[in-house]
């Protein structure tokens, strides 16, 4: 069963035309703020990036998108890659 949600395309992005498609679970988790935003792209004080992924903070934009990265390695370390 897991391996059909991948294939429609659920669980795991594909290539499609035009380039890649993330899979629909990474589509609806990601937050409306970008990573550039996070790591401070176009500011004019210059400071550190700060983590957009591997942090333990369940209030961070990113963390529903790096969980599934997580869920989908937990269940089928090979396939996950």
């Amino acid at each position: 069963m897991l391996h059909v949600l991948d294939a429609m395309g659920v669980s795991k992005g594909r290539r499609a035309e035009g380039g890649y498609r993330p899979s629909f679970l990474h589509r609806l988790l990601k937050p409306g703020v970008s990573g550039n935003t996070i790591n401070g792209l176009g500011e004019a004080r210059r400071r550190r990036p700060s983590s957009v992924y591997h942090r333990v903070e369940w209030t961070h934009p990113w963390s529903a998108v790096q969980n599934l990265f997580y869920w989908r390695t937990e269940r089928d370390p090979v396939r996950a890659a």
